[in-house]
């Protein structure tokens, strides 16, 4: 998900999740399940994005980090549009831009200072436009003449050569990293119920939460239902149907809940509604006598239900 100038250190995988479909590694791409393989619990809905909250303690610093960011923002957009400007100079051609190409770099100045940094679970909003200029801005910037344009198309080359030799690099251990989750699936049958308590969520490739959201391969690979799960919220294009969703979570799997597994009640949510656990990580929930452990790898558990 990242772009070169926003990944100098060469980390993959920055986005803590495998949300919408996202990807992790070279095989593994997540699709939305068929609607067949879902035990007929689901229909469809609307779409959009997700977010996680910030901690109230550090809301007041948390506003001044973001007014600090706006306004770095706002230099970094005015830098790249006097560097247009510059560069056009700078040209034996210059045609005019027609005056409707005002109107992207004009709505991403707008919607950087303007828009809030998240509505609902909807996040981030106003950080995206920066990049989508910084992205759009080669539309607007004419190639160099002459000897100054063979040093740029060199210069563009070799970093597309290193952005790409970075992103393999990293797809590969990571996929290494990662292969224990083969085995994982191989231990539950097809279109079950599922449920990921991911206490550690780190990786050593990436950073920040990588598998959080890893029990989608289950649910992409064999169907059935895999949680964490969107189902029901306002950009899922599917949810449960009344009365199917597990005890407690009034139609949708509660706000955050993939982050906390800590918190998922035991006897009353998981035992009743779900076949397996994926068990990441080490913690002193007690999930005995409901569940029994029926296999364990180097990173991963297998928990599999044992009472109704």
């Amino acid at each position: 998900r990242h772009v070169f100038f926003d990944d100098a250190a060469c980390e993959a995988f920055g986005n803590r999740r495998l949300t919408h479909a996202g990807i992790a590694d070279i095989e593994r791409v997540v699709l939305a399940a068929a609607a067949e393989n879902l035990d007929g619990a689901i229909h469809f809905r609307a779409a959009a994005d997700q977010r996680i909250d910030l901690a109230f303690a550090g809301l007041v610093v948390q506003v001044d980090a973001v007014r600090i960011e706006r306004v770095l923002a706002a230099f970094v957009l005015l830098a790249a549009l006097l560097t247009v400007i510059v560069m056009r100079g700078r040209t034996s051609i210059r045609a005019p831009i027609p005056i409707g190409y005002a109107v992207f770099p004009i709505t991403c100045l707008l919607a950087t200072a303007l828009l809030g940094d998240h509505y609902a679970h909807i996040y981030p909003i106003w950080q995206r436009f920066p990049v989508l200029l910084l992205l759009g801005a080669i539309l607007y910037v004419p190639w160099p003449d002459a000897q100054w344009g063979g040093h740029a198309e060199k210069a563009a080359r070799a970093l597309a050569i290193a952005s790409i030799s970075c992103t393999a690099f990293h797809f590969a251990a990571f996929q290494k990293e990662a292969r224990e989750f083969d085995d994982v699936l191989d231990q539950v049958p097809a279109r079950k119920k599922v449920a990921a308590l991911v206490f550690d969520k780190r990786s050593e490739v990436g950073h920040t939460a990588t598998y959080l959201h890893f029990a989608s391969y289950y649910e992409a690979r064999k169907g059935g239902l895999a949680a964490f799960t969107y189902a029901g919220y306002p950009h899922w294009p599917y949810a449960f149907l009344p009365g199917a969703a597990p005890t407690g979570w009034n139609g949708r799997a509660p706000h955050n809940w993939e982050w906390f597994p800590e918190r998922a009640n035991v006897e009353t949510e998981l035992a009743p509604f779900f076949d397996y656990l994926l068990v990441r990580g080490t913690s002193s929930k007690q999930l005995e006598p409901s569940f029994t452990r029926t296999w364990s790898g180097a990173q991963w558990q297998v928990w599999t239900r044992t009472t109704r």
